[in-house]
């Protein structure tokens, strides 16, 4: 579902022009393990990673090199698994990246654990002397029970600003700062880090941010994004249970629920001066502290401290917020204090409570942000994500007018519907298959329907491609056509054969074995016999 082919265009040598696919090597199928795919790919390569647990040498410490290739489970992050089988003795993490590697290099759908190592337990992007520094896409993941020994628990960018979207980031610790994600160091290459759409929760940092830490060490710096995350039950010894904004840090917080962290001060945000943090259509709830500031702690470094927070909702409103007397705290239009009514929905905890949805009554946070959800959006792999495709809803219906406050949630993996009509027939026969496919969520999708032919023996008899079409992201589809139904010898004594339906997107999609992506339904259709 999450991945769609990208096809090269190649530069041509003398006289005439050339056009080369991007290849797609298999692990371990061509190659025996994801280093050695890594290596014996070229930019715009994809690594196809199969079903499995990997480990040992050349499954950890992965080195990209530099290269713009994708390297890519072929299930999902349940289904594939980095062990990096590291420890206080025996240091491993599962990436590290070092060669000024670009957005293009990317990082998609692992489940990644046991990493242990100084900096970065699960993820080190590094900057090379004199270089950018390195500045991947890790996306669809899940990254838990990594230790790193100083920062970054799950994934450090030190003088490096990787994009991070769409992960589950639980119970990673670092001995220091950012538990979850630790950006620091000046950034180079013209990069802003960006943070979107993750599942942050129960990390822990000894020193300062359980959940996401963002330093800098100059003023002046390009900022970071952090929007539409979950942040929850994260821990830190000192400050910034949540989020810790420091140095210099430019930071723009928007859309997230920063929800039931702790700290010694600023349970849900800390933020120590030198730039502007801006809060946004936020929901800060439940946040806890041995100290000052339960919801933000705000104090000033060596030059200026201004924290802007409009359209948002802190437990306690102003007096869950520490200034101290050499920083300013802007505070906006917008601002409540009221329950935000959490329920569970289908993808977990922190949807709100809607009466639309069948709750009994509506979370103060509906329709209370800034803006059109529509005009909310941010970057992702495969284009630009709105507000208005996501959904804080337990039904799945999506935002739409004004934005709500708080992090919204993917809609859930695409439903199908196949019918046969008519589902009976003396062969040969024709019938008509139709599909339905609904909560299309992916961008520029490429369907291909398929009909696998099964005796009722269980034995595999035919495969047709039946059409395939470009969809549009977050659109319902229909299509219908018409198949024969062949009268072939080999089908006498059958009285069943099983139509499928598959999503296919993965390559290519018009040409046969038609592997699939992931979302199958089926219908029966019963063959009397063969016409003498």
């Amino acid at each position: 579902m999450h991945s769609v082919l990208r096809f090269v265009v190649g530069i041509i040598a003398l006289v005439l022009p050339l056009m080369a696919t991007a290849d797609i090597i298999n692990v371990p199928g061509d190659q025996p393990t994801i280093q050695a795919g890594i290596d014996a790919a070229i930019n715009g390569d994809t690594v196809l990673v199969a079903d499995g647990t990997y480990t040992g040498d050349g499954n950890r410490d992965m080195d990209f090199g530099g290269k713009a290739i994708t390297v890519k489970s072929e299930n999902g992050p349940t289904n594939c698994i980095i062990d990096c089988g590291g420890s206080e003795v025996e240091n491993h993490r599962a990436f590290y990246f070092h060669t000024s590697e670009g957005h293009d290099s990317v990082v998609d759908g692992f489940t990644i654990t046991n990493g242990y190592a100084y900096w970065g337990g699960a993820i080190l992007c590094d900057m090379p002397p004199f270089q950018p520094g390195a500045n991947p896409t890790i996306t669809n993941c899940i990254i838990y029970g990594n230790v790193s020994v100083d920062d970054g628990g799950a994934i450090e960018g030190h003088y490096s600003a990787p994009r991070v979207i769409n992960n589950r980031i639980e119970g990673n610790t670092a001995g220091m700062s950012g538990g979850g994600i630790n950006y620091g160091g000046s950034l180079t290459g013209g990069d802003m880090p960006i943070v979107a759409n993750n599942v942050i929760i129960n990390n822990q940092a000894a020193s300062s941010a359980g959940g996401i830490a963002h330093y800098t060490e100059d003023w002046g710096e390009r900022g970071a994004l952090i929007i539409n995350n979950i942040i929850a039950g994260n821990t830190s010894g000192h400050g910034g249970g949540g989020i810790l904004c420091s140095n210099g840090a430019s930071t723009t917080i928007i859309g997230n629920s920063i929800v039931n962290n702790s700290s010694g001060r600023g349970g849900g945000i800390e933020y120590k001066g030198n730039s502007i943090v801006t809060v946004e259509n936020t929901i800060l709830w439940g946040n806890h502290v041995s100290g000052d500031g339960a919801e933000v702690y705000i104090h000033n470094r060596e030059g200026f401290a201004t924290f802007s927070i409009s359209y948002s909702d802190l437990s306690g409103g102003l007096s869950s917020v520490y200034v101290d007397s050499e920083s300013t705290l802007n505070w906006g239009a917008g601002m409540i204090e009221t329950d935000p009514l959490f329920i569970t929905g289908p993808a977990g905890d922190f949807y709100l409570s809607q009466i639309a949805a069948g709750q009994g009554e509506d979370s103060p946070c509906l329709d209370a942000g800034n803006d059109l959800a529509q005009n909310i959006c941010f970057s992702v792999p495969n284009g630009s994500f709105c507000m208005n495709h996501l959904t804080t809803r337990t039904d799945q219906v999506t935002d739409t007018g004004q934005v709500d406050m708080g992090c919204h949630f993917n809609l859930m993996p695409v439903s199908s519907n196949l019918a046969c009509t008519p589902d009976t027939g003396t062969l040969p026969f024709t019938t008509q298959v139709c599909v339905s496919m609904n909560n299309i969520i992916d961008f520029h999708r490429t369907f291909a329907g398929r009909m696998d032919l099964t005796l009722s023996s269980g034995t595999y008899f035919s495969n047709w491609r039946v059409g395939y079409t470009n969809m549009s992201p977050y659109e319902n589809y229909m299509m219908c056509w018409n198949q024969q139904l062949p009268a072939l010898g080999s089908l006498l004594g059958e009285n069943l054969l099983e139509l499928k339906v598959q999503d296919v997107t993965s390559a290519p999609y018009n040409q046969p074995p038609y592997p699939p992506a992931g979302d199958t339904d089926s219908a029966a259709c019963t063959v009397i016999g063969l016409v003498q």
